[in-house]
């Protein structure tokens, strides 16, 4: 998987490097996460905790079909585990920053689109509920930067007044947030998450030699 995220980032540079930008966008986003935790030896998920996010987010697009988005996002994530007959949830809030490949289908008012890329994340809030004793809530957190892979598909409504969108996207983390040397707990405990978002961008610039925006 690591040789995934260069691989898409060499694909993407080259194209960054050479494309002409026509349309430059920023707006806000805000939603809903459902997060786990993958873990080797696994633990006892009983359910995927709602948590929810909110950010902004940087679009180019260049050409008809292709684009680039960069976003900053406040990301709650986490888990519950059910020890002994007890659920208990551990929060882990980062703020997440991806570099998507941008690719939409349709034209003018109504399109589609689909994105992926790599994301790198910071850490900066680490709380367990009261009364939590097994080992993935009392362990401390190790890592503090996380980084992996975001996929999604989207649909997006283009006015003269803005963009409006709505998505839906999957986070699979490649880092540990607890040590994974020889001898330790888990040798894998990467986050996962998957979230729905809803958001309005305003055109900086507009692509006219396509007719994409009224």
């Amino acid at each position: 998987m690591k040789k995934s995220i260069l691989i898409i980032v060499i694909l993407t540079i080259p194209y960054l490097l050479n494309a002409q930008f026509d349309s430059h966008s920023v707006g806000i986003k805000g939603g809903i996460n459902w997060t786990s935790l993958r873990t080797s030896p696994t633990i006892s998920q009983p359910t995927w905790p709602l948590q929810y996010h909110i950010g902004i987010q940087y679009r180019l697009i260049s050409g008809k079909y292709c684009g680039f988005v960069v976003e900053s996002n406040y990301e709650k994530f986490g888990f519950q585990s059910n020890t002994s007959g007890e659920k208990h949830t551990r929060s882990l809030d980062y703020i997440q920053i991806p570099f998507l490949t941008h690719i939409n289908i349709g034209q003018k008012l109504f399109r589609f689109y689909f994105e992926l890329g790599p994301f790198i994340s910071f850490m900066v809030n680490n709380s367990v509920e009261s009364g939590a004793s097994s080992i993935e809530h009392t362990l401390p957190v190790s890592n503090w930067f996380d980084y992996g892979i975001s996929g999604g598909i989207g649909f997006e409504f283009n006015t003269k007044y803005g963009i409006y969108i709505i998505d839906g996207r999957f986070d699979f983390g490649l880092g540990n947030i607890f040590p994974s040397t020889a001898g330790s707990d888990f040798s894998i405990s990467s986050n996962l998450g998957a979230s729905v978002s809803i958001g309005y961008l305003f055109p900086i610039t507009h692509l006219k030699r396509n007719n994409l925006y009224y």
